[in-house]
């Protein structure tokens, strides 16, 4: 019978596991990380003008200064309400994974990591759309056109692979 990656808060914190980190750890960690975000986004536009593409690892990897209203590929960019639609979930999906955290459901270490890089992600793009309507966005991976992000735009693709991964690697060692 498989186990769920998902526990009691009693099972892991209160017999004192060894090796736990407690819940409110991963926020921290969490916050660090959205300050990790915030201050390359400053970075950013302290330092280049709209549009300015500056190449960082020859044809591989440029920052290009852009502005996204939208959500992943500009999704949502042409709704008038659509930043209100991302902020929404949003708020729904850093208040649904910070429970998950503090509540200590999750059971690997993997899994609290992915749902902390989701948090850090959320909260870091969730800043920007509050106060601005869009996010600062400067990563480009030039030598395959692939679509320009940001720091917490990693985190949360990041996260959710993890996240997934975490649930396969339960799935399979429970079968075991």
């Amino acid at each position: 019978m498989s186990r769920s990656v998902f526990s009691s808060h009693s099972h892991r914190y209160r017999r004192g596991q060894r090796g736990g980190i407690p819940p409110w750890l991963w926020l921290v960690f969490a916050a660090v990380l959205v300050v990790a975000d915030r201050l390359t986004k400053l970075a950013v536009t302290a330092n280049m003008q709209l549009n300015e593409d500056f190449p960082v690892l020859g044809p591989f990897l440029h920052f290009y200064y852009l502005r996204n209203s939208g959500a992943a590929f500009s999704m949502f960019q042409n709704l008038s309400y659509g930043r209100w639609i991302l902020v929404g979930f949003t708020v729904a999906l850093v208040c649904v994974c910070v429970w998950v955290l503090l509540a200590g459901k999750m059971r690997t270490r993997l899994g609290n990591l992915a749902l902390t890089l989701i948090v850090a992600g959320g909260v870091g793009n969730l800043i920007d759309r509050v106060r601005h309507g869009e996010v600062v966005d400067f990563l480009y991976v030039k030598i395959i056109n692939f679509a320009i992000f940001n720091v917490a735009d990693s985190f949360v693709v990041v996260g959710a692979v993890l996240l997934c991964l975490s649930f396969l690697l339960q799935e399979e060692w429970g079968r075991r």
